[in-house]
């Protein structure tokens, strides 16, 4: 059989082009994607385990609480660790620019997920109803979800762990010859602002914190503890919103 004859049986197809050929894939992975989402999601998740895990989990948040008022620790926000202070103690995340913890990674929605902090009942996570889902130690959760000191957070496919600081104390005093050991050794000069305590506190913030060591170093208030009461469920009840703030 001459290998240029058009077989009879085979009907003629126009050729496709290459960008129509794209297109009519990219619908294609559109529509597995839909039906498949959390197997894909999962893919994903497992790809950037696989790559970079040490940048990965290094990620963290950590929630730390003074008497009534609480604030977070990250390096959420440009790898580098900061405090993050908000008065009504609501941290949102999401792809917002103006969010608390702005995260652009396309997973997640606009305003994906808030963290709150209740005074003696703990920090939630509290999901806004975002496409991706969030998810505690691999469980998906709705609404409300009181946070656990080493939680695994996962916002869309962003991964970060979570810490929780209740409880202060005052620790021994350091030895005289240890003290004279490190007056003897030269201080290295620095220039980078970022390292100095209330560039990254507010003022009425860090002014009530130093009271508060003043207060331990007498010791008044050593070893206050400011977890949540045990017996709470997980969820809890539904809880009045904070003042300007709706879920």
């Amino acid at each position: 059989m001459n290998p240029r004859a058009v077989d009879p049986r085979t009907p003629d197809r126009p050729p496709i082009d290459a960008d129509e050929h794209r297109e009519q894939a990219y619908e294609l992975f559109l529509k597995l994607y839909n039906n498949h989402r959390d197997f894909f999601d999962e893919l994903l998740d497992a790809d950037q385990q696989q790559v970079g895990e040490h940048l990965r989990s290094s990620r963290y948040v950590q929630g730390m609480v003074r008497g009534q008022q609480a604030y977070l620790i990250s390096n959420l926000i440009n790898g580098k660790s900061q405090s993050l202070l908000q008065y009504q103690m609501i941290w949102m995340m999401g792809r917002d620019p103006q969010a608390a913890l702005p995260i652009p990674d396309q997973r997640l929605s606009r305003r994906h997920a808030v963290i709150q902090y209740i005074p003696r009942r703990g920090f939630y996570l509290v999901d806004l109803g975002s496409t991706n889902g969030s998810f505690i130690n691999g469980r998906l959760v709705r609404g409300r979800h009181r946070l656990r000191d080493g939680d695994r957070l996962r916002l869309g496919g962003f991964s970060f762990d979570f810490f929780i600081c209740y409880s202060s104390q005052t620790v021994n005093s350091a030895p005289a010859d240890l003290i004279a050991q490190l007056q003897a050794m030269p201080i290295p000069e620095e220039t980078d602002s970022s390292l100095r305590y209330k560039d990254a506190l507010s003022v009425p913030l860090a002014e009530k914190l130093a009271a508060e060591e003043t207060m331990l170093a007498s010791g008044e208030g050593a070893g206050e503890n400011n977890a949540p009461v045990d017996g709470e469920d997980d969820l809890g009840p539904p809880l009045p919103d904070p003042e300007g703030f709706a879920f």
